[in-house]
């Protein structure tokens, strides 16, 4: 094998070595990306902001929220602000909806070890989840009421197997990419070397 073809040879191995390598830490890091998801890490709580003080949580679905404030009046929140209602509409578990749970604490939320509760003490939460794939949450949301008066909520997509395999997609060909180009930028310094080299040796026989 001549030079140019060994030297051909091993910059290809060395494309799909760094790939190889790549994807196998894209495999690595987006699974664990994906469980470090699943508890709570980069998600955090919002306050639904008002002057409203709130004594109850009446309703809520993924996208809304209905409470009582401590004067009686009924309020929804909606588009960033709250709105005084009426009452809760009717038929509000439609399609993959299910209906709200709603207690002292954050049902299934203590997995959450990356993830800090709103400032004050818990008086009642509601758990909503809309269904996704495989009959797990596709949609999430909880409304804390605090003891201040106040709701914070926590919103995410998400639950299904299917987001383990997109993460750990994504990294993959995050990472076989850099291996991609640190193989071309090694390959393209080996050739810049190997015709300095050869361009060296050329000058010293003819000055010699």
């Amino acid at each position: 094998m001549s030079p140019q073809n060994r030297f051909t040879a091993l910059s290809f191995l060395l494309v799909v070595a760094f790939c190889g390598l790549g994807i196998l830490l894209g495999l690595l890091y987006g699974s664990n990306f994906a469980k470090l998801r699943s508890e709570g890490f980069g998600r955090s709580w919002k306050p639904l902001k008002d002057s409203i003080e709130f004594s109850k949580i009446i309703d809520a679905t993924p996208d809304t929220v209905w409470a009582q404030s401590t004067n009686g009046g009924l309020y929804q929140f909606l588009r960033g602000q709250w709105i005084e209602m009426q009452h809760v509409p009717e038929h509000i578990y439609v399609g993959n909806i299910r209906p709200v749970e709603i207690g002292t604490t954050c049902p299934h939320a203590e997995s959450f070890k990356y993830l800090k509760y709103p400032p004050g003490n818990l008086i009642e939460c509601a758990y909503a989840v809309a269904l996704g794939m495989d009959v797990m949450p596709g949609r999430i949301s909880y409304y804390a009421l605090l003891d201040n008066g106040k709701i914070w909520a926590l919103s995410y997509s998400g639950g299904s197997m299917l987001d383990g395999l997109v993460y750990t997609l994504a990294f993959a060909v995050l990472f076989s990419i850099i291996g991609l180009l640190l193989a071309v930028a090694i390959r393209f310094v080996a050739r810049a070397l190997k015709m300095r080299n050869q361009k060296s040796k050329h000058d010293q026989s003819e000055a010699g």
